[in-house]
Parts: C-alpha cells; structure tokens; sequence
C-alpha cells in the first residue's frame, strides 16, 4: 500500500468512525435509511485491504476472478429462475474459497492476519451461500461481520508493521508472480 495514500492514523482513525456508524445503524432502527453508509465503509476497507495485498500479482487472484464472474452470472440466471442457477453459485463459491484456502497455506510468510482474512472469506461465502439458499437464518451474516471487524482491527494495529514490509519487499510473502 502507497503510504503517502493514507497513513496509519487516518486509517485508525476512520476504523473507529466505521465501528461508530456501524453500532448506530444496529441500534438505531430508523438508521434503515442510511443502511448504504456502512456498505459505503465496507467498500473501502476492502479496497484498501486488497490494495495492500500481493495477491493481484499471483495466479490465484486470476482464479477467483474466473469464479467470481461465474457467481455473477449465476446470481443472473437466479433472478430469471433459470435451472442451473444454485450449481453455479454454489461451485463458484467452492472455487473461490479453495482457491483462497490453497493461497493461504502456500505463502511462506503467514501472521494473523492472513488467518483472519481465510476465516472471514469462508464466513461471507458460506454464510452469504447459506442466506441465499434458505438453509440458516438471516441473522447469521453477524458472524461474517464480526469477522470483517476484527480483520480490519487486525489489519490497523499491524498496519505501521505491514507498510515497512510491503515496502521493503513487495513479493516477500512467497507468492507466485504471473510473468
């Protein structure tokens, strides 16, 4: 990540507003119209988490876009009822979580972030997966967004850490460059 982009203490900073708006819109009911605001955060913690990361340079990232176009398009024939529509969102799903799962274990350098980052990968996934398919309760998207907080508290006390080391040596953490 550029650290002239952001620093460490904005990002701290904007983790605890988005914990703040997060707890607003969850206990306030009437917060149902400002429900974009924390999709709004969640979208740029992903971006900057993803800008941070090494894993556009590798071959994994070409798979689970291959897979996460399929997920598009199964999400299409789902809404048009056409068959086929939950065999391909669920084998996208599978595709991008071991993809992932298969990233993980192969990088050399593992902290305890990459862990928290897999879990929370297979938390949205099998829980959205679940959601989608009537077999658990709405309700259980909680524990992907406890991940999803914990990862991005992870992500901010390690942050100082992480910027030396992407600076240092961009490809350090084992992962396979695409030529």
């Amino acid at each position: 990540m550029n650290s002239s982009l952001f620093s460490a203490r904005f990002l701290k900073i904007l983790f605890a507003i988005t914990l703040i708006v997060q707890a607003g819109v969850l206990v306030i009911e009437e917060a149902r119209i400002l429900s974009f605001v924390p999709a709004l955060f969640t979208i740029f913690w992903i971006w900057i988490l993803a800008k941070s990361s090494s894993i556009r340079k590798t071959i994994y990232f070409r798979i689970m876009l291959i897979c996460f176009a399929l997920l598009l398009v199964g999400m299409l024939f789902k809404l048009e009822h056409l068959p086929g529509s939950s065999a391909m969102i669920t084998y996208s799903i599978l595709g991008m979580v071991i993809t992932y799962v298969f990233r993980t274990i192969k990088k050399k350098n593992k902290g305890l972030l990459d862990w928290v980052k897999l879990s929370w990968v297979m938390a949205v996934s099998f829980v959205s997966w679940g959601i989608m398919e009537h077999i658990i309760p709405r309700e259980y998207g909680i524990i992907s967004n406890v991940l999803f907080f914990v990862m991005i508290g992870v992500f901010c006390l390690n942050l100082e850490q992480s910027l030396t080391l992407t600076a240092k040596n961009y490809y350090g953490d084992g992962d396979t460059k695409i030529q």
